[in-house]
Formats: C-alpha cells, structure tokens, sequence
C-alpha cells in the first residue's frame, strides 16, 4: 500500500514536471530567468509527503535495523528534506542538490562499511572452516595408532622409527601452520603434507595401502587442508574396508583454463562406507567446509563420483 502511494505521487510529480515547459504549472523561463508557477507549492510537497512517509516507515520498523541503519536512513531522508526547505525560502540557489550529493555520500559510506563487515563475516567463517578441518584431521585414533606404530618400529627397524618420528613431527607442525594460513597456499606445500600422513599410515598398513601419484603439474594455489581429508576419507572409509586393501592415487593436471586434481580410490564406494561404523560425521563436514572454501579462495569446484567400484574425487581450480 505504502508502494502505491509513493508511485502515485511520484507519477503526479513526473507529469507536471513534463507539462511543466508548455504549461506553467511548476515553472516557466523568462527573459528574467527562472520563475515558479502557480502550482509550485505542490512540487514541493510531493517529495515532503515521501520523506515523511519513510520517516514513517524507518520509526515503524525500527525494531527490526540496526542502529547503524537506522541512523543512515534518517540522514538519507533529513539531508535532502533540509535542502528542499531552504530551497522552499530561497531562489537562485539549488539547496536541493547539495542535499542530495550529501544523502548520495552517505549510501556509499554505508555500502562501503557493509562490505567491509562482510568481508570480516566471511574470514571469521572461513577460519572457523578452518579450524573445524584441522581438528577433524588430527583424530585421538590417528594419534594413538601412529604412536602406536613408531613403538612398535623402536624395537623391530630403530631406522626406520626415527624416520617415522621425524614425519610424525612434520605432519603436526604442518596442520598447526595450516591455522595461520588466511590465504591459499602453494600446492607442493600441501601436498608434502599429505605424503607426511600417508607415510605414518603405510607403515601402519603395510601392503594394504599402495599409494602412486601421478603429478602433472604443482604451479597452483590451493587452500591449506584441501587434500587432506580427502585423501583421509579414501584411505579410512575406502580402502581399509577392503580386507585386501587397495591403492590411492594423487594425480594433477592442467587442462585449458583450470587445473584438475584428483583423489582416486578403488575402495568399497560411499554408499557401502556409510553402512559401516568407521565412517564418522567428522568426513561429511571435512567435506562441505572444503566444497566452501575451494569456492570461497580460489573459486574452484569439488565433484564426487563413487561406486561400488571405488570413488573418484574431482576438484577444479580456474587460472
């Protein structure tokens, strides 16, 4: 109803302020210059009658804005008003304008703090995405059972417990780090992660977990903690619930105008992982917050195609 109002007085307004050369009605020129008409009063009230008329609606509604919005609304609405009455008691002086270049700079004041409150909504989101990842990543079993394995090889391989000691370290030390990346970082970085956890989880496994990679290309920025609870989520959900086991494979490459990364499993598929108690809730959010900030940073896509077959995880970052 307000709406209609509003348009209907505003079309009044156009037509006189079109008819307004031949008629009079609002103004007229002369020799002398600009002359108000016999209905110029009018003029001026129609714009007063929209102003009050959101002054209004902002005190009707102000429950539910911001005080911040709030605020810059009265300042769109008073800034001009103010003009168009010292217009009303002046002539020769467009008020007027001058109030409406104020109202246009508040607008832009208020669009640029909006901006600026969203670009921190969405940081504080995707650290918080983040920090949900990296906490997904570093499971109590993981801990215990890497631990457990490093035991174990002090007494059998001392070697190779100290190597395993060393990536153990170098796996924690990189999902800390991964805390204070606020920007996408350098594929190879993420990827010598992962290798890091796919060692302490080859020694664990033995011959049940083959890993191969095949990378076509490193020349690429990728979120830290992208590839890692995808290539967690092949190895726990998918391979290792083959009683034979079975092979993970990494495998980038450039294709036109993107790059294509790939997580490729011939495990049990998602569908029969899902009926099995290992798969936690902890995968299906590793995999949503890492759908989000791929498309958040660096405007990528992640496509998930499974079978009994296996699963393959596709994920596409443009140039």
């Amino acid at each position: 109803m307000c709406l209609l109002s509003v348009a209907a007085v505003c079309g009044v307004q156009v037509m006189f302020a079109l008819l307004s050369p031949f008629t009079g009605s609002f103004f007229y020129v002369t020799d002398e210059g600009y002359q108000r008409g016999a209905l110029f009063l009018i003029s001026q009230l129609i714009p007063l009658f929209c102003y009050l008329l959101f002054t209004f609606l902002v005190i009707r509604y102000h429950r539910k804005l911001k005080r911040r919005e709030v605020v810059f609304f009265l300042l769109y609405i008073f800034v001009p008003l103010g003009g168009e009455m010292a217009q009303m008691l002046t002539r020769g002086i467009a008020v007027v304008n001058a109030g409406v270049t104020l109202a246009l700079m508040f607008i832009l004041v208020n669009i640029q703090f909006q901006y600026e409150v969203a670009l921190g909504e969405r940081e504080k989101k995707l650290a918080r995405q983040q920090m949900d990842i990296m906490l997904s990543q570093i499971q109590p079993h993981f801990l215990y059972n890497s631990l457990g394995t490093i035991y174990h090889l002090c007494g059998t391989d001392p070697d190779m417990a100290k190597s395993s000691i060393r990536k153990f370290s170098d796996f924690l030390r990189g999902n800390m780090e991964s805390l204070k990346a606020h920007a996408p970082i350098p594929f190879e970085k993420e990827l010598n992660h992962v290798m890091n956890f796919l060692y302490l989880e080859q020694q664990r496994f033995g011959e049940r977990l083959r890993i191969v990679y095949e990378i076509g290309t490193t020349d690429f920025l990728i979120p830290s903690l992208t590839l890692q609870p995808l290539v967690e989520n092949a190895v726990q959900h998918g391979i290792l619930n083959k009683k034979e086991g079975g092979t993970v494979m990494i495998r980038t490459e450039e294709t036109g105008e993107e790059v294509l990364l790939t997580i490729t499993d011939n495990g049990v598929g998602m569908d029969q992982a899902r009926k099995m108690p290992s798969l936690g809730d902890h995968a299906h959010i590793g995999i949503s917050n890492v759908r989000s900030r791929l498309k958040e940073m660096v405007y990528g896509s992640l496509e998930i195609e499974s079978s009994s077959q296996g699963t393959v995880v596709a994920i596409r970052i443009p140039r």
